[in-house]
């Protein structure tokens, strides 16, 4: 019984999200944006144990800066927006680079579209993934911003998130 016992704490360790590749390593960097606030957190990277906060900043963000969805965008707002996180960004010493954003519901669409076989060049997969969501969407693809992450599947199959 103590032999059962050990297999399933060394099951229980395991992290079958990270092993199987289903966990995308993350930018120590996060940015929230709600409603009326941004906020920004920047995490230091240890080797070993949790990672440790490095800066935290918070910045109000006036109403008519945000949409209230994706189907109703504020072009004119952008540059006040812009201008937002670029004190949030400064005030909490962070550089450009990689980072998680954090939206709302309503300003976001999440699709995974599974693919039988990884097409053989980047640009091919850009068009795919651009076609696939020319139907998902109710607007205009060029009025929206595509990111996607290649995950891996079972044999030749890959999943896109």
């Amino acid at each position: 019984m103590a032999n059962l016992q050990d297999i399933v704490e060394k099951i229980r360790g395991m992290d079958p999200e990270r092993l199987i590749g289903l966990r995308p390593p993350y930018p120590p960097v996060a940015l929230q944006l709600g409603r009326s606030e941004a906020v920004l957190v920047r995490l230091k990277r240890k080797r070993r144990g949790q990672p440790l906060l490095e800066a935290h900043q918070t910045r109000t963000i006036p109403e008519r800066s945000m949409p209230a969805s994706i189907f109703q965008p504020i072009p004119a707002a952008s540059g006040e927006l812009a201008a937002k996180l670029q004190e949030l960004f400064e005030a909490s010493g962070t550089r450009p680079g990689r980072v998680s954003l954090i939206l709302p519901d309503n300003l976001a669409k999440i699709s995974l579209l599974p693919l039988p076989e990884r097409p053989a060049s980047r640009k091919q997969l850009d068009e795919l993934v651009r076609s696939r969501m020319r139907r998902a969407v109710p607007f205009k693809l060029e009025d929206a911003r595509i990111s996607y992450q290649v995950l891996a599947g079972g044999g030749r199959e890959v999943a896109l998130a």
